[in-house]
């Protein structure tokens, strides 16, 4: 109950709904905040009312936060909040990837992990693929279009993602026996046979086609006590309508990836079976956990990649006031567990595991308040802290193209850590490798990807939801060892492009990622191609401990173009030039008087079919372009030369002590050169400044717009150079040798008159300057 601090007859009401009395509470009238499904969520529980203006309130729902400033005739729902709060995660195999899962009480989803577009990831990229409460959703492996979700009560349900079909799949009992399913039952899906699904009750149920036909597998593998069945008495006082209070259920299920008939089944009652024939015989293991209390939730079951015999247990007891954490590994399918979580300082009871599935040392371990993460196989746990929150860590899965970390929080939404291998290395060889003065870890594949526009509004500001978006270009790590290095040079060094990312420091992460224009470590930075041609060289800054990652833009070494103004220095940075053609390249990174390289792969954008002699033609046709920009360089530096001259002469005019009459002939010819020196440069570059302001749409003819423009054509013609380039090449040939045959007439011919006026005016700055009366 909420009463208007400034109107005390005015009461509002939360729960499922928000009513409104306006006589003190002898009436309500519902508000439209429920006016259906497809207005504001229903479930009400947090409100604020403005002090002074009691038409301007916010409520809270189990759908987020809306606000209202008309008294709560129309309410505005806030996009920006990232709460979601997800009980499960999964990753499909589309390009890129898509992630899905299952959000308390507000279905389940499914969006993209990054876009190639501009403007972030926003909510607009994100679609619900079923209503209810949401939980897992598994991707069918053959064939992406299709997903199972599912909601409360143990809906399941196979659906179409590009029509929206949804094909109810429950099992049902062939002999009318009530189903026991879990709040948040358990599905997997066959890691042999794509069409094979399994799902829990009581039972474990399995289908070999998506769900349209089901069959027990497994006896009861509950508890199966009365006691624990009784939701509908609920006290006396409501029976449960939701299904969030069914006991002893199938909790989880996993199916081994080594061997077929390997399938782990947990049960929310302390229960945990597995079994080696596809579900003939079913082995009862859970009394051999020993240390976890009995009864205890056998939250998650991940079957190990790499034995048919090993599994972990993620299991907790929280409900009942029991804060340990309990995640229980076995090498010889149940007979004996080890907690290898106990007593290694994680805080909050476990949720979530997931094991690297290419390097065994590598684990990572989600709790109630956080992420940890081994790479000595569990021996020891760090806590990340490094840009993730001490949030509820539900879920995690790694994605086995692209190696990222995909984790599902209750509260925070998705995150997704891009491309674990250099924990993975450090797993397989030891922390010692950021003993070394510099480490370059093995680099995933990179694409020259073209992005589009973002979807709907351009100019979001701040009230649209923007999450981040994957860097472009190729990404590398490295760390460096200041104290191993020899003669480390610190400053701030030219970066071609922005770093960021996170990584282990003191043992594995660091607080600090390098980032454009920041003072730190000098790194240099050289590319070669598969002939062992060097395609490139800058240098980065990298930060003093910990984790470095940068982004190559996949492109070699360029030219400057002419500038009218001279351009300030740059240490020994290169321009970018070309894309690099497709191929693996060796980068190398040096510090401190070491090295060390790893293998990049660069590849075309996977979504365009481009012939290699098509890019090969454009590119040769900017190589010609570049040798064009090569000679008006020449061109500009001459200009500038005299420039610079004039100046400081035309200083020497206005300083000389002699009547300006005697100078008249020198002041003349000085003027009538910079005529022409200023009209070759409008020629060069076109008016420095007309006075017009904004963006000039009408370019103007001079030497380097002619320049420019076969470049701007260049860069996007993927098949090779078509009429247009060789139109605008031609005219950028003549323009450059019509401004070059005119500033050399000018150095041959004006010049030298200009140079002998001003050599011999004697021109002085010196005045007669006589010494003060004291």
């Amino acid at each position: 109950i909420y009463v208007d601090p400034t109107n005390e007859n005015r009461i509002f009401s939360l729960y499922s709904f928000v009513s409104k009395s306006e006589d003190g509470g002898k009436s309500f009238d519902q508000l439209p905040t429920d006016a259906g499904y497809n207005w504001t969520h229903p479930d009400h529980h947090a409100f604020w009312i403005h002090p002074e203006n009691g038409d301007f309130f916010m409520e809270g729902n189990d759908g987020g936060l809306n606000i209202t400033y008309d008294g709560g005739k129309t309410f505005r729902f806030v996009e920006n909040i990232p709460v979601g709060q997800f009980y499960h995660v999964n990753v499909d195999m589309q390009f890129p990837y898509n992630i899905y899962g299952g959000m308390q009480d507000n279905g389940t989803w499914h969006g993209p992990a990054y876009v190639l577009r501009s403007g972030g990831i926003r909510n607009s990229y994100w679609e619900e693929i079923l209503f209810g409460d949401g939980f897992d959703a598994v991707v069918d492996p053959s064939d992406p279009r299709w997903a199972y979700a599912m909601s409360q009560q143990g809906n399941v349900a196979r659906v179409d993602l590009v029509t929206g079909y949804t094909r109810s799949i429950r099992p049902v009992h062939p002999e009318g026996e009530d189903l026991r399913f879990n709040w948040n039952a358990a599905i997997a899906t066959n890691p042999f046979n794509p069409t094979t699904i399994y799902f829990g009750s009581q039972y474990v149920h399995k289908s070999i086609d998506r769900g349209e036909n089901w069959e027990i597998i497994s006896p009861d593998l509950t508890t199966n006590d009365p006691e624990k069945q009784k939701q509908t008495d609920s006290g006396g006082l409501t029976i449960d309508a939701t299904g969030a209070e069914n006991f002893t259920t199938v909790l989880s299920i996993a199916p081994s990836s080594v061997t077929e008939d390997v399938i782990w089944a947990g049960t929310d009652d302390g229960r945990l079976h597995v079994t080696r024939d596809g579900g003939e015989k079913w082995e009862d293991v859970s009394k051999n956990l020993k240390g976890v209390p009995a009864g205890s939730w056998i939250a998650q079951l991940k079957a190990s990649t790499f034995n048919a015999g090993e599994a972990v247990a993620v299991i907790n007891n929280y409900r009942r006031d029991d804060w340990g954490v309990y995640i229980m590994h076995t090498t010889d399918y149940g007979k004996k567990w080890t907690n290898i979580a106990e007593k290694k300082g994680i805080d909050g009871y476990a949720l979530s595991f997931v094991q690297d599935p290419i390097e065994s040392n590598l684990m990572f371990l989600g709790t109630e308040f956080g992420l940890y993460v081994s790479i000595d196989g569990s021996k020891t746990w760090t806590k990340w802290t490094n840009e993730y929150p001490t949030v509820s860590t539900y879920d995690m899965v790694i994605h086995p193209r692209e190696h990222d970390l995909v984790i599902g929080t209750f509260g925070r939404s998705f995150w997704v850590f891009d491309d674990i291998r250099p924990l993975r290395e450090l797993a397989a060889n030891g922390i010692k490798e950021m003993d070394k003065a510099i480490k370059v870890f093995p680099a995933p594949d990179a694409y020259q990807f073209e992005t589009r526009q973002a979807e709907g509004v351009r100019f979001a500001a701040d009230a649209m939801f923007s999450g981040d978006n994957r860097s472009n270009g190729a990404m590398i790590s490295f760390s460096i060892n200041k104290e191993a290095a020899v003669n480390p040079k610190k400053k701030e060094a030219e970066d071609e492009s922005g770093v960021t990312g996170g990584g282990p420091g003191a043992a594995m992460q660091g607080a600090a990622f390098s980032r454009r224009g920041r003072d730190g470590e000098e790194v240099k930075v050289e590319v070669f191609d598969e002939s062992g041609k060097k395609v490139r060289g800058y240098n980065v800054t990298a930060s003093d401990e910990g984790l470095n990652r940068i982004y190559w833009n996949m492109r070699m070494d360029g030219e400057s173009g002419p500038s009218r103004r001279t351009r300030s220095a740059r240490g020994n940075f290169t321009p970018s030039g070309n894309p690099v053609l497709p191929g693996v390249y060796k980068f190398k990174m040096s510090y401190g008087g070491s090295s060390d390289s790893t293998m990049v792969k660069v590849g075309f954008d996977p979504r365009f079919e481009i012939s290699m002699d098509d890019i090969k033609a454009t590119y040769a046709m900017s190589d010609d372009l570049a040798e064009l920009n090569k000679k008006a360089v020449k061109v500009a530096d001459a200009l500038k030369e005299v420039e610079s001259i004039m100046k400081a002469y035309d200083a020497f005019i206005k300083a000389d002590s002699r009547p300006k009459k005697e100078l008249k002939s020198v002041m003349d010819i000085s003027k009538d050169t910079k005529t022409i020196m200023d009209s070759l440069f409008v020629e060069m570059f076109g008016p420095e400044d007309d006075g017009r302001q904004g963006i000039v749409r009408n370019p103007n003819k001079s030497a380097s717009n002619a320049l420019r423009a076969p470049s701007r054509y260049l860069g996007s013609a993927y098949w090779g150079p078509g009429s247009s380039e060789k139109n605008l090449m031609i005219l950028a040939e003549k323009a450059l040798e019509d401004i070059t045959a005119k500033v050399n007439n000018f150095i041959e011919n004006e010049w030298p008159a200009y140079k002998e006026a001003m050599e011999s005016a004697n021109l002085s700055p010196f005045k007669d300057i006589k010494a003060i009366d004291e």
